[in-house]
């Protein structure tokens, strides 16, 4: 597309987006609806991505300029401290987040991995006919002799009991949201960051199958049941999540849709900001459960209903929000 071009068919809504700026700037943003927000926060995302194409398609320095201000000012109107309301930010939360998690191709591929070989390696585990002695290879060997200490009644009580305790969440958040992060990360390397999250739903996968047997530890089985009833279905949401977001940054790198490598990774960053930010939110949810609930004394039905509420809440918010709600404040 030419230079000419692409300000002629952009102008309209740079103007839109100034209109909004001056009203701003002259005015108050209390009179604004939440769709005028979500559509004021839309132009401004587009004026960024215009302003990132302004190297590419060489447009002329007064424009570029005007770009510059037109977005800086845009900034200053959106993330303003002393407007940083609720009424504002719910619309981008149940419309745009949704959204952007449910469409994004990282997040179906790394979907699809996981529970791919989740369900596998707990199905070659538990049907030992298919890949004899599947269970007995030395890291998943190692894994599961580790669980059989932590959860077998014996090693339960050497550990002095499970106790619920009041700063026991504490440890869990510190521990979720580094694990989350370093997902994340490795994430960015693409190949590192799929085939740990891959490694980890191996193991969970092969354990969960291999104490699925009739011949496994009966205490075991149900004591890890208890456990891992409730938390595992926010930490493994967020574990997707983190390692989607990784590798979507990274992908930016390598494929940029005709975008320079830095107005690539800067789209996809903030695209890429949601999804962690879910990620993070889901692995502190987990941590409050795991740390409460999980060594408590609560009956299973507990545990169970908590389990249900958690996934029709990640269901409902990035499933049928995401489908119901779709592009309707998306810059076409």
């Amino acid at each position: 597309m030419k230079a000419a071009e692409l300000i002629e068919k952009r102008q309209p809504q740079w103007s839109e987006l100034e209109q909004y700026v001056h009203s701003f700037q002259y005015g108050s943003r209390q009179r604004l609806t939440g769709s005028q927000m979500n559509r004021f926060a839309a132009l401004y995302r587009a004026a960024c991505a215009d302003l990132a194409l302004a190297d590419s398609y060489s447009l002329p320095p007064d424009t570029v300029q005007y770009l510059h201000d037109l977005v800086a000012q845009s900034h200053n109107q959106l993330y303003r401290a002393d407007r940083m309301r609720l009424s504002n930010w719910l619309p981008v939360l149940m419309y745009d987040v949704p959204h952007r998690v449910f469409h994004d191709k990282s997040v179906r591929v790394v979907f699809v991995l996981f529970w791919g070989m989740f369900f596998l390696s707990m199905w070659l585990s538990y049907e030992d006919t298919l890949w004899p002695q599947f269970d007995n290879q030395p890291i998943l060997s190692d894994f599961i002799g580790s669980v059989d200490q932590m959860h077998s009644d014996a090693g339960i009580d050497l550990q002095g009991g499970r106790q619920t305790k009041l700063d026991s969440p504490g440890f869990y958040i510190w521990n979720n949201v580094n694990l989350c992060l370093k997902t994340f990360v490795e994430g960015i390397l693409i190949i590192p960051g799929l085939v740990f999250t891959m490694f980890n739903s191996y193991l969970f996968g092969g354990t969960f199958g291999y104490y699925a047997r009739p011949d496994a530890p009966v205490d075991v089985y149900n004591n890890l049941v208890n456990w891992a009833t409730g938390h595992l279905v926010f930490e493994f949401a967020a574990l997707i999540l983190a390692t989607a977001a990784g590798v979507k940054l990274g992908m930016s790198w390598i494929n940029t849709k005709g975008l320079t490598r830095k107005a690539s990774l800067q789209k996809n960053g903030v695209e890429t900001i949601p999804i962690i930010g879910c990620a993070v939110v889901m692995m502190v949810l987990a941590a409050f459960i795991e740390g409460w609930i999980a060594p408590s004394n609560a009956p299973y039905w507990v545990r169970f209903t908590i389990m249900i509420l958690s996934l029709i809440s990640i269901i409902g918010y990035f499933i049928v929000l995401g489908i119901r709600q779709g592009g309707r404040h998306e810059i076409r």
